[in-house]
């Protein structure tokens, strides 16, 4: 049985769509674990709907804890073999399940595949003539030495290869794939409360350092929802400080673990960290001055000054030289309002 762990806050929107996409899965042996985390809303009450229609589906209501305690309360009451996290505001196709847990079957302790962006009405994600653009494709150069299988290509654990995952970004969420049950109760994982951002890429990089053998299926086989005003859409300060701290902590996992390679390859990412991606898509000025002083107060701020040193223009450099979260604030909005007229890089 698969159980698949669905963290429920302010979805009522999206929350339907979700649960039909498992009614319609080609496999019928799972189980899905609702948490309804205080949601406001009429979200819990579709949980419970859903749970009166099918007797696979399972609510539990809990106080507003965050969706890492979401999480966590689904992994407490999870009873299959295999374990999915859906978030509440995607879908799967049709086929997910059945053929990530044929990929199981062949002995590996991780099943990944690729993602695919869709619109609210669940259209896929179109921007420009590019069949592939909201498609996220695993880089193939993580097959060297991997073994190609019916059910899709395996390959064995070791420092190098997750690097390579790491660097292609297959473990920067949780969703997209299968974990066995038992890994994770004899790893004793779960999420950490404390992060309110990047607590994906902990979890599954914890997850992936204690494998033995991966698989991956190259199809987007998760639809991720596209939207503005999501998680991700909707930078707030305290994001970079979590993110941080969640990349940080990936290292010294990895480097606990042995991954001396993986554990640089993350902290080569804590070396391009920067602001700006985050300031492009905040509006309250009082918000963007507390990204920037968090930004300035990071322990690694050397070590990325020097990373901006040797990659962007002098101009960049110096305004970041200075750590003044107001001199900063003026120049990269200067920077940035460049940017988006001429369409270029700071």
């Amino acid at each position: 049985m698969i159980s698949v762990i669905v963290p429920v806050y302010k979805v009522e929107e999206f929350l339907p769509a979700c649960l039909d996409s498992l009614l319609s899965q080609t496999v019928t042996d799972w189980e899905c674990i609702l948490v309804d985390d205080g949601s406001p809303d009429k979200s819990g009450a579709i949980c419970d709907a859903y749970v009166a229609r099918d007797g696979r589906f399972i609510a539990i209501h809990q106080p507003n804890g965050g969706v890492s305690a979401a999480r966590n309360a689904g992994l407490d009451n999870a009873g299959g073999e295999f374990v999915a996290f859906l978030d509440a505001d995607d879908r799967l196709a049709p086929d997910f399940l059945e053929r990530l847990a044929a990929l199981m079957e062949t002995g590996v302790d991780l099943a990944v595949c690729e993602y695919r962006r869709i619109l609210p009405d669940g259209q896929p994600y179109v921007d420009g003539e590019d069949d592939h653009i909201g498609e996220y494709l695993i880089d193939a150069d993580i097959a060297d030495g991997g073994e190609q299988t019916p059910a899709g290509l395996r390959l064995a654990v070791s420092d190098a290869a997750l690097a390579e995952l790491w660097n292609t970004g297959v473990l920067n969420s949780v969703w997209g794939k299968l974990y066995r049950r038992s890994l994770i109760e004899e790893a004793g994982l779960r999420f950490d409360t404390d992060l309110h951002f990047a607590e994906d890429m902990r979890f599954a990089a914890g997850y992936a350092a204690r494998s033995a053998m991966f698989g991956v299926l190259e199809k987007p086989l998760y639809l991720y929802l596209w939207r503005e005003g999501s998680l991700t859409t909707a930078p707030k300060p305290g994001m970079l400080r979590n993110r941080y701290r969640a990349l940080t902590a990936v290292a010294e996992g990895f480097a606990e673990a042995g991954c001396l390679k993986a554990a640089a390859a993350v902290r080569d990412r804590l070396d391009f960290l920067t602001p700006e991606p985050f300031l492009e898509r905040m509006e309250d000025k009082a918000d963007r001055l507390a990204l920037l002083q968090e930004y300035c107060g990071l322990e690694n701020y050397p070590r990325m000054l020097a990373t901006i040193r040797q990659t962007r223009s002098r101009l960049t450099y110096l305004a970041y030289k200075t750590r003044s979260p107001r001199i900063l604030h003026f120049l990269l909005g200067a920077m940035l309002r460049r940017r988006g007229r001429e369409g270029g890089a700071v």
